[in-house]
């Protein structure tokens, strides 16, 4: 797919922007408080674009009940960036083992790489789901033809499903906008993703 071919590019502005972190990173508004998603962990690969800029890494993304740990990759396998956050708030470490603190991974990202990553809204998104626990079902488009879109705290939202009966109801690509800023994330392996019968669920996918 046509987006995909960026994931090669701007790697070494990815690692500037890091490098130039603020040496401190204030707090920003919290993100809003929304419940938390089943756990998942999920390896893929991640492009961004904010003010005529992008950026692009392999991503690996660990989430729990309690934490979120995400490792960001240079192609080489080499990594980057890390962010955690847990109840405590966030860290990002460098590979230089710097750290930035933060009450969360938004907030760190705004400050610190100038464009916000909602890990908090993201959650359910790569899931293919809406924040509202009450929505299960796309809010406009048909998931039967494989995808759905939906509009939700200021973002557009776009899930793409793998067609093979294995991955039903996982999203393979996910794609986010808002008015300065897009997210691509592609996923190329879910890990120990529970199914509704509480067994584990590790898929791969093959690169497009």
């Amino acid at each position: 797919m046509r987006a995909e071919k960026y994931f090669c590019r701007a790697w070494a502005g990815w690692a500037l922007c890091v490098i130039c972190l603020l040496s401190a990173c204030q707090s920003m508004k919290p993100a809003v408080m929304v419940r938390r998603a089943a756990a998942f962990d999920v390896v893929g690969r991640i492009l961004v674009k904010y003010d005529e800029q992008s950026l692009s890494a392999n991503v690996r993304w660990k989430h729990t009940l309690e934490t979120d740990e995400m490792w960001l990759m240079s192609p080489t396998g080499q990594i980057v960036v890390q962010l955690t956050q847990n109840h405590q708030g966030a860290t990002l470490t460098l590979a230089d083992q710097r750290q930035y603190h933060g009450s969360d991974i938004e907030s760190l990202t705004s400050k610190g790489l100038g464009w916000a990553f909602p890990i908090s809204f993201l959650q359910h998104w790569i899931r293919g789901t809406s924040l509202n626990p009450l929505i299960s079902a796309p809010l406009i488009g048909d998931s039967s033809a494989g995808s759905h879109q939906f509009t939700e705290q200021g973002w557009t939202i776009r899930c793409d499903f793998d067609p093979d009966p294995r991955f039903q109801g996982l999203a393979r690509r996910i794609q986010v906008n808002a008015l300065r800023q897009s997210i691509l994330v592609v996923v190329d392996q879910w890990r120990g993703l529970p199914s509704t019968e509480s067994t584990e669920l590790n898929v791969t996918t093959k690169p497009e």
